[in-house]
């Protein structure tokens, strides 16, 4: 089984495509999650704790996706480093750094899976069957969590807004950013999916 090191300034980012993964069943084992490039680099440089692939967020302070990637292929020609964003990048530059790919961070996780199979040249993740749940779909802010925790408990909309000290609209709107997020259509949907995922 391929093993994976993620590398994102946003914990919760990391968390959900470990989570995913493991959900799923996906041959795909995390090695390791962090969330700056030196620990990245430190962790590779272990022979116990290198995995065969690392994926990396493109935007972090400090060393960005390139530069580490520039530094891990430096040293290691053989492992295989994936970029991850939420924003267009310059893909020209991806192979001079010894990147292999870079996804979007909506990409459903089935092709997520397929696409770092084929770069690591492994055909059981390249050949991976599921529905797809996307990972970072699976990132609810903590008030989009609370909202739907209190629906599961029963509450109304005006309920929720005072208990949050919002408005019924602010409410609607984190209700509809989180349907949006998670794929689903309406509440039932919506607590179904995270109570599932273990999200609430």
């Amino acid at each position: 089984m391929l093993t994976l090191g993620i590398v994102d300034n946003d914990p919760l980012a990391a968390q959900a495509i470990e989570h995913v993964l493991i959900q799923r069943q996906a041959p795909l084992k995390v090695l390791w999650s962090v969330t700056g490039a030196a620990d990245a680099i430190d962790l590779c440089s272990r022979d116990s704790c290198r995995p065969n692939v690392v994926l990396t967020d493109m935007e972090m302070p400090g060393m960005g996706g390139f530069a580490l990637s520039e530094a891990l292929h430096r040293r290691w020609l053989d492992l295989v480093i994936v970029g991850m964003t939420a924003f267009a990048v310059d893909t020209a530059r991806m192979r001079d750094v010894g990147m292999s790919l870079i996804v979007h961070k909506d990409v459903p996780t089935e092709r997520l899976v397929h696409r770092i199979g084929a770069a690591a040249h492994d055909e059981d993740a390249a050949t991976w069957v599921d529905g797809g749940v996307s990972a970072a779909n699976l990132v609810l802010t903590e008030t989009e969590r609370q909202v739907l925790t209190l629906f599961l408990k029963g509450r109304t909309v005006l309920a929720v807004a005072r208990q949050l000290h919002m408005s019924e609209g602010t409410v609607k709107t984190h209700m509809n950013s989180a349907y949006k997020k998670l794929g689903v259509h309406n509440r039932s949907q919506a607590i179904g999916l995270c109570v599932k995922k273990g999200i609430i």
